[in-house]
């Protein structure tokens, strides 16, 4: 993963690079501390599937901590940036199905987002205002994915030979720099010229929503796994041979695409009789079955789950499991669970 990280970006700089793994509390996936990456235990699933999250703080290294955003409003410089640089680096170490089947999850993660803030639509933009926000209430899949999108259309728009160019030297320019946006458009448009004419930078960057050039991905695993979860809704329960190589990501896109909106309880139940999903010992996959998608990670989800989606009896038992729980959670954890449960109860 470093020789590609060092591939498209440049030398490494920071002599070691060392990965911590923390106790259950550590409310988030991964933390990119320069030289020692914090990670979530729940990463380590026996099966390499966790890697992508060891790509991404790893890739890091160059956006995030050698070139950082100014400020928060900016914060897709750091996390747009490194979404598409951990998608290279597992397209080369784990295969390009799995890197699109990653891009999948992130697509149908960002759709989510859009529905979420629909009453707030200063979320769904890159460069957006903050004055008097606090971050956490308004962390979102928004700078990660259509970062992601945005940087990824600008590959697509002048190769990825050229593109790779155009990111070393980017990486070379603004080294141990803070930036914002509008630096960064500076420097694309006097690198790339005419870049501006081909892609509305403006519509991407400071507009609301989905930009309608925005590419949806395309890979066999991705339009098999959404294929089978149409099927699903129709009541056909996939074969084993169907699903005998899935791992974690494959459940994840599936049961994100199928729980817990579209289908009945019969059908829950009868998916985890044949397949034991509450069990699996990958999170992405238990949480995903046991209430909806994607610590902070899995708390979140749960509790919004309960308290936003459910009726009077989820209700209490977000409360009950809260009030059993909140002292083994980070108190960052317990701010968020708090906000939402103050919020919808």
């Amino acid at each position: 993963m470093i020789r590609q990280g060092e591939k498209l970006f440049g030398e490494y700089d920071w002599e070691r690079f060392d990965l911590l793994v923390l106790p259950p509390s550590f409310p988030y996936g991964g933390m990119e501390n320069p030289r020692m990456v914090f990670l979530t235990p729940s990463v380590i699933k026996g099966d390499a599937s966790g890697g992508q999250v060891v790509a991404h703080e790893l890739a890091h290294s160059w956006t995030g901590n050698l070139i950082t955003n100014i400020n928060n409003e900016h914060f897709w410089l750091n996390e747009g940036f490194t979404t598409y640089a951990e998608r290279r680096i597992v397209e080369v170490v784990q295969g390009a199905d799995i890197a699109t089947l990653n891009m999948g999850i992130g697509w149908r993660g960002l759709k989510d987002e859009m529905e979420r803030f629909k009453d707030n639509l200063e979320c769904t933009k890159l460069k957006n205002n903050q004055q008097g926000v606090d971050p956490d209430d308004v962390y979102s899949q928004v700078p990660y994915e259509k970062g992601f999108q945005f940087v990824l259309r600008i590959e697509r728009q002048v190769g990825r030979t050229a593109f790779d160019e155009f990111l070393k030297k980017y990486i070379a320019t603004f080294k141990f720099k803070s930036i914002d946006t509008d630096t960064f458009l500076d420097f694309l448009k006097a690198n790339i010229p005419g870049i501006e004419k081909e892609i509305n930078l403006e519509l991407w960057t400071e507009s609301v929503g989905i930009p309608e050039d925005a590419y949806e991905p395309v890979s066999t695993i991705y339009t098999k796994i959404i294929s089978l979860a149409e099927e699903f809704k129709q009541g056909k329960m996939p074969s084993e041979d169907e699903v005998a190589e899935w791992k974690g990501q494959e459940w994840e896109l599936y049961l994100l695409e199928n729980l817990p909106k579209s289908c009945e309880p019969s059908q829950v139940m009868a998916l985890d009789k044949r397949y034991r999903l509450a069990e699996s010992k990958d999170y992405e996959v238990k949480v995903s079955f046991s209430a909806t998608r994607n610590l902070i990670q899995y708390l979140r989800p749960l509790f919004n789950a309960l308290a936003q989606s459910g009726g009077t009896e989820e209700k209490q038992l977000a409360k009950q499991v809260f009030a059993e729980a909140r002292e083994t959670y980070h108190p960052i954890a317990q701010g968020v669970v708090e906000s939402i449960l103050s919020k919808f109860i």
